[in-house]
């Protein structure tokens, strides 16, 4: 399949924000020659075993749930809605982003780091820093906008999904 790189297209007028230079720029490209889907290719890797351990945490300590989701009481910071509505998508989420993850108490952090929060925390803060810089720049040339602006005002949501056994087949 034929690939175009789009970094090396950046149009007039759209500039590139500037990644961190210990950072290497991801290669990204177009799927195909007539497609405007882009793939990117990351050195980054997800922590699995830490998002695995704070989703069982968060199964077994519903208090926890709790007082995760009091710290964004419009929309919650981990999403249920499997275990009450048989019609919701039967997943469990956990939605981070750099405004939820800063009213995360002191003491609630300190509890759920020893449960993969932190090492969570690490690898989207490190994704944040090192990557989005370059998939906004390709975003857009696509777009034929800046979307520059958008990561410098932390506009940046991050959902983990579970697909838990016991939603799987409640009956």
């Amino acid at each position: 399949m034929a690939t175009t790189n789009i970094i090396n297209n950046v149009p007039q007028g759209i500039p590139a924000p500037p990644a961190p230079h210990e950072t290497p720029v991801p290669e990204i490209s177009f799927l195909s020659s007539s497609s405007t889907t882009a793939a990117v290719n990351l050195d980054a890797k997800a922590p699995f075993h830490a998002i695995k351990k704070l989703f069982d945490r968060l199964h077994t300590h519903p208090e926890d749930v709790d007082k995760l989701n009091a710290t964004y009481p419009r929309r919650g910071v981990m999403k249920t809605a499997a275990l009450k509505k048989a019609e919701a998508d039967q997943k469990f989420t956990i939605d981070l982003s750099p405004m939820r993850n800063s009213r995360i108490p002191d003491n609630l952090r300190d509890s759920l780091d020893r449960h993969g929060l932190g090492e969570v925390l690490e690898f989207f803060d490190g994704i944040s820093a090192q990557y989005v810089p370059t998939i906004l720049s390709s975003l857009s040339i696509l777009a034929g906008i800046d979307l520059s602006t958008a990561h410098k005002l932390c506009i940046m949501n991050y959902r983990l999904c579970d697909y838990n056994p016991s939603t799987a087949d409640p009956e």
